[in-house]
């Protein structure tokens, strides 16, 4: 049999009996070919979160000394996988409130491979509020739109340890880890499952949460998304022109008679469409400009955000 040593990385802020829980129901995953480590990122919850009760695996909880939200808290946890001595041969990061199920890590690591390193959980099954279901289709047909891109699949997922570093090096993984690995170029999978129960309480998302954390996914692919509109403004600029044509060609050829307003609507279309054009193509130069300089990667910024931490 196949021996794994397998490295969770799950945030945590302010979800204390999730924290206890999840860890409980990984224990049961443990085998004599199955070692588990767990990495608690402690997003700056009041009171801190403390070491899980009745935990048969190793792990460490991180303290982090202010709240970074959920993506750079995930950030922080590779890094501290990334400088662990351990040999792990995948990593998993998952949420720790229990909508990521447990039953599922093992499939997923399961369907990695050398040729596709990493896999995603696809949704199939969702267990959240009729409001979220409304909103984050309409966040797929947005997203669809600009950036050509099915995105159907959140943060739960496992790689092999080979493509860590490459991952850690992202500077995109600390906006939204899951867009950032579709950028990456690496042969990603999908794997269907179903969403989980919470643990405790209810979600803590909210409508403004949902936009913000859309906003991010698709901030990734800025430049495709200005790329799109920019085709988009083109094509309308080209018919506003096609317009134009036909409007002279109806009063200087044909001599019929046109409403008077048809040419300052006409001005305004034109003048409009190039504003747009020249914004876009300026904001799209400075995007690709950009690309030349070298912002901070999570190896090399995150560590200082590190308060404490405790194995367990």
């Amino acid at each position: 049999m196949l021996n794994y040593k397998i490295a969770i990385v799950t945030p945590c802020f302010n979800d204390q009996e999730s924290c206890n829980q999840l860890i409980k129901e990984i224990s049961t995953l443990t085998s004599p070919n199955i070692d588990i480590s767990a990495f608690i990122i402690d997003d700056g919850s009041f009171p801190s979160i403390r070491k899980p009760r009745e935990s048969h695996v190793t792990g460490c909880l991180i303290h982090l000394k202010t709240n970074l939200v959920h993506q750079k808290a995930i950030a922080c946890g590779l890094y501290e996988v990334f400088n662990s001595s351990e040999n792990f041969t995948h990593i998993v990061v998952m949420d720790s409130d229990g909508e990521d199920r447990c039953q599922d890590i093992l499939k997923l690591i399961k369907s990695t491979s050398q040729t596709e390193p990493f896999v995603f959980a696809q949704r199939r099954k969702r267990q959240e509020a009729g409001w979220f279901k409304m909103g984050y289709v309409l966040y797929k047909i947005i997203a669809l739109l600009l950036i050509g891109k099915r995105i159907r699949h959140g943060n739960f997922s496992a790689f092999n340890s080979s493509i860590l570093e490459r991952i850690l090096y992202n500077k995109n993984v600390s906006i939204n880890y899951a867009a950032a690995i579709l950028t990456s170029k690496l042969p990603v999978n999908f794997v269907e499952t179903d969403r989980g129960e919470r643990f405790e309480g209810k979600s803590k998302m909210n409508p403004v949460g949902l936009i913000q954390h859309g906003l991010s996914a698709i901030s990734v692919f800025q430049e495709v998304v200005l790329l799109r509109i920019g085709v988009f403004v083109g094509f309308f600029l080209l018919s506003t022109f096609v317009f134009a044509g036909f409007i002279l060609y109806e009063k200087a050829i044909t001599g019929q008679a046109i409403l008077g307003w048809s040419s300052t609507i006409l001005s305004i279309l034109i003048v409009g469409a190039v504003n747009a054009g020249l914004i876009v193509l300026a904001l799209l130069l400075n995007t690709l400009s950009n690309r030349q300089n070298i912002s901070a990667t999570p190896a090399a910024l995150y560590a200082s955000y590190i308060k404490d931490k405790n194995t367990f």
